[in-house]
């Protein structure tokens, strides 16, 4: 099977000291390997062996962009999106985490009992872990936003003044990518964990991306890219709804992982 790739944004520069600039990639390093790679194929195609292809994850203006860009050099792009996140406008709980690690001015927080210290990347890094931890444990997006307030007010961060290419997408935004000739897939409803749902209510949550997406964008999605990368739901699922599941896992290879799940990997 051919290899299929996986980003989550581009920017112009990225500090590796700032987490906000996690998982973002240098846009003039994606435009040189994209000068340079082989034409990049639609997803399908890709499945059946014609070619690589390209998958970007999440609903922000740094996905876009890449998007964008992969079209811009005659590239076939996939955007997996979260509709909630798009219908509810605000960035996603990740980007205003780590938002918030970089702002903050604090030496130690305590939270929930428990106390970190904030000298280092690396011990602010173990407080970002934590606060993973409990995100991937959530039931509703809203305890997520939740949280992050909770943590703003203790890291004594005055805003969430969150940098654009970190923020949703919007409607309008969604359509000019397809527009453009973006293939835009089903994310999840929310970036909740699905591995912290039940079957029906995973069932539910991937329903309702693919209803929005119809209505809103009108597409039949078929494919589903999953949140946090390593949850993929039952074989029969899949198979019933024919859907394709892709992972982006680091305790897999790429490539065919099953019938119905393919593991990507990371651009770069």
């Amino acid at each position: 099977m051919s290899d299929i790739y996986a980003l989550h944004g581009v920017i112009d520069r990225v500090d590796a000291k700032l987490f906000s600039h996690r998982n973002m990639t240098p846009a003039d390093r994606v435009r040189a390997r994209l000068d340079t790679q082989q034409k990049l194929v639609p997803l399908a195609d890709a499945l059946a062996g014609k070619g690589d292809a390209l998958t970007i994850d999440d609903a922000t203006v740094a996905s876009a962009q890449a998007a964008l860009l992969a079209r811009r050099l005659g590239h076939a792009v996939t955007l997996f999106v979260n509709p909630w996140q798009v219908a509810d406008g605000r960035a996603y709980a990740f980007a205003a985490l780590h938002w918030l690690l970089d702002q903050t001015r604090k030496r130690k927080v305590t939270l929930r009992g428990k106390t970190w210290w904030l000298l280092t990347f690396r011990q602010k890094d173990s407080l970002r872990a934590e606060i993973k931890r409990l995100l991937r444990l959530h039931d509703d997006p809203q305890e997520s936003h939740a949280l992050i307030e909770e943590l703003r007010q203790a890291l004594g961060v005055t805003n969430l003044d969150i940098p654009d290419y970190l923020q949703s997408l919007t409607v309008p935004q969604l359509r000019e990518l397809r527009d453009a000739g973006v293939d835009i897939q089903n994310h999840y409803w929310t970036h909740l964990d699905p591995a912290a749902h039940t079957p029906a209510r995973f069932a539910d949550e991937w329903a309702l991306a693919q209803d929005w997406l119809a209505e809103n964008l009108g597409i039949a999605s078929r494919f589903f890219a999953s949140p946090f990368g390593d949850y993929f739901p039952q074989p029969d699922f899949l198979a019933k709804q024919k859907i394709v599941c892709l992972l982006l896992s680091h305790s897999h290879p790429g490539g065919t992982l099953g019938p119905w799940v393919v593991n990507r990997v990371v651009f770069d």
